[in-house]
């Protein structure tokens, strides 16, 4: 049976609670040092502290990704609104 482990672009105290309440092995990944997808089920992006290259080498070899809104739009130079 394989392992879940979980890395986080910034480990913020609310991720560090949502993770140890689901009781999840977890890490803070190094800003756009290269990751086999393998190490990681899942990256959570939730800073801008990566570059985007980095982010797609990820995806096209497989990893899964899962955005902070104000992350994505960050990093794609998107408008990012709240009400």
């Amino acid at each position: 049976m394989k392992k879940i482990q979980i890395g986080i672009s910034k480990l913020t105290p609310g991720w560090q609670i949502i993770l140890d309440q689901i009781s999840i092995n977890y890490s803070q990944i190094q800003p756009n040092k290269p990751i086999d997808p393998t190490e990681y089920s899942l990256l959570i992006i939730n800073s801008k502290d990566l570059e985007l290259e980095f982010i797609n080498k990820w995806t096209d070899a497989g990893g899964a990704i899962l955005w902070e809104a104000k992350a994505y739009c960050s990093l794609n130079k998107i408008a990012y609104h709240t009400k």
